[in-house]
């Protein structure tokens, strides 16, 4: 059976108004195991050999087609034969990743088992375009690619294909000549829990434990502007030198030996990407991760002149995380601090937005790719998940704010059964719920900014396919001054 969520809103009105949705579903017990995993999230061989190039093959299917078929017949069968060793080479000379677009599950008839991260909006400063499903490969051999393609993106099934190309570095340095992915999730052991997703992800159904959110966006880079720059221009937009060291710490440190960086601190400007983009020192900021896997690109544009960037990629096993990095923090003025405006990348259009996109790396399936999605459902636990929302006056999502810190109870009919507090990103999980039984869900704590003149309830009963939508009301207390205020 479907999954659906129960729902819960907590409205602050003011200045700014507060809405916190608490989304209760039933999740699967289902364990995600290696062998579950999304294919291609964590690097191999083939990804990271410096002679590798990447594709990103967006396709969108003809209406009316037969998406389970297709993913059996077609989809599963050209990824077979584009990773199968090479029997000249006997070796493989090429990974994929598959991701199902939002549309996607609309057409597979199956709109209530789409993941709800999928349902979220990138920053309007980001256009976006939105495919069924894409294929990122990294290989070694075009020749297979090109293969690839004649069985995915052809034929009456398919509507539309388009294809973006990237290239693997010889050096760690991005284009404008910086050392990357330093602190590309450190320690790596931990790379697995932050890409994919498990049974503590209740707004994820059963089908697509093991699998990963992808964020994607193409970013061009003014490679011309960067170069007129001097060092310590460069140093202070990206908040390291070019060995990479940190500004606050002695040349040469590794980025394994940094520290905290201490409140207030100058050095890192506070709107170099390091400030903006990593914060050091808050626990809850610092639990917010993802792992990212983009490549450079380089080609010709419209008129003839070079365009160089970044085709960014990422895995995380909540949305929410890839979006508070880049809209609270890299695209608010007031993170980490009143005043500091947006990440320096972004000012003076050294980096530009292209187009973007949110998929689902699907988890690994030894029948056909998402068949998951087409099974019926098994036995089931009850999650909570508390997400917090803030809005403007006028009811408008306002990305600035903070959301950490809101603290909840939920209490079942034998007294307190969980206490939790939202992290950064505004979210909260409670898990081991009571399936069928009424729960009182209680705000004890607002986030910053507002206030509490007295603890309402509301009551929750976590059953399959029951959406339900109920509110607060409570009021914020003052003016809101940037982040965290």
């Amino acid at each position: 059976m479907p999954v659906l969520p129960g729902l819960r809103e907590i409205i602050r009105v003011s200045t700014r108004s507060q809405r916190v949705l608490i989304t209760g579903i039933i999740a699967g017990k289902l364990e995600a195991s290696v062998a579950h995993q999304a294919t291609g999230v964590l690097p191999d061989d083939i990804s990271r050999d410096p002679r590798a190039e990447s594709w990103l093959i967006f396709v969108d299917l003809a209406a009316g087609v037969d998406v389970q078929t297709w993913l059996r017949d077609t989809a599963t069968v050209a990824v077979q034969q584009l990773t199968a060793p090479l029997p000249e080479l006997n070796t493989s000379v090429a990974v994929c990743t598959v991701g199902f677009g939002a549309g996607l599950f609309d057409k597979a008839g199956h709109a209530e088992l789409r993941p709800a991260g999928l349902t979220a909006s990138l920053p309007k400063v980001v256009p976006v375009e939105n495919h069924d499903l894409v294929f990122y490969v990294f290989s070694l051999s075009d020749a297979v690619v090109a293969d690839f393609l004649r069985a995915v993106a052809t034929g009456p099934s398919v509507a539309k294909a388009e294809i973006e190309r990237g290239y693997q570095r010889t050096n760690r340095r991005e284009v404008f000549g910086q050392l990357d992915g330093l602190r590309n999730v450190v320690p790596k052991a931990d790379r697995a829990k932050v890409a994919f997703i498990g049974d503590d992800e209740p707004e994820v159904p059963e089908w697509g434990r093991g699998g990963s959110y992808m964020a994607y966006l193409k970013i061009k880079q003014d490679v011309a502007a960067w170069q007129r720059m001097n060092a310590d221009q460069q140093a202070a937009v990206i908040g390291r030198r070019l060995d990479g060291s940190r500004l606050d710490l002695p040349a040469g440190t590794a980025p394994e030996d940094e520290g905290t960086i201490a409140t207030g601190a100058a050095l890192p400007p506070v709107a170099s990407h390091v400030r903006k983009a990593g914060p050091r020192g808050n626990p809850n900021e610092d639990a917010v991760r993802i792992f990212r896997r983009g490549t450079p690109f380089i080609e010709c544009d419209a008129s003839g002149a070079l365009t160089e960037g970044l085709q960014f990629v990422s895995y995380q096993a909540s949305v929410d995380d890839f979006l508070t990095i880049l809209q609270r923090w890299m695209l608010n003025p007031s993170f980490p601090t009143n005043g500091a405006q947006l990440d320096a990348l972004f000012t003076n259009n050294l980096a530009t937005f292209l187009k973007g996109g949110l998929y689902f790396a699907v988890p690994e399936d030894d029948r056909f790719i998402g068949a998951g999605l087409f099974d019926a459902a098994g036995d089931s636990n009850g999650v909570l998940q508390i997400r917090v929302v803030v809005t403007d006056q006028s009811n408008q999502p306002d990305p600035m704010a903070s959301l950490e810190g809101a603290a909840f109870t939920v209490a079942g009919p034998s007294g307190n059964l969980a206490i939790t507090t939202t992290n950064a990103a505004g979210r909260a999980t409670v898990e081991h719920l009571p399936v069928g039984v009424a729960l009182t869900v209680t705000e004890t704590a607002p986030p910053p900014g507002a206030s509490l003149p007295s603890a309402p309830s509301q009551s929750i009963t976590l059953e399959r396919c029951k959406p339900e939508l109920l509110r607060f009301l409570n009021p914020r207390s003052g003016t809101p001054d940037g982040y965290g205020a």
